[in-house]
């Protein structure tokens, strides 16, 4: 699939205060989540292999993922994400 954008964003960063749609659009394929949503916005499992809740919150158990560079992705990386997609970040998923 390929698609065309007219201009550029300011970030490609999608936490970033300046995050924009267009930013939301280019940079979502390229961050692994927990979860994907399904045309009909039923969440399916991603990152995640499965997930319980416990008192004061959930334990996400996560697959078997690697970065682009071969180091495996680890729950410091999704620990760290959740950190900074707090507000006031941009856009956050």
């Amino acid at each position: 699939m390929a698609f065309g954008v007219v201009g550029s964003p300011a970030t490609l960063d999608p936490y970033s205060p300046v995050a924009s749609d267009l930013t939301d659009e280019l940079a979502v394929p390229v961050y692994p989540s927990l979860f994907r949503f399904d045309p009909h916005g039923h969440p399916h499992p991603y990152l995640a292999a499965a997930i319980k809740a416990i008192p004061g919150g959930v334990r996400v158990k996560l697959r078997i993922a690697r970065w682009s560079d071969g180091h495996p992705v680890t729950a410091a990386d999704v620990v760290r994400t959740w950190r900074r997609a707090r507000s006031p970040s941009g856009l956050r998923r």
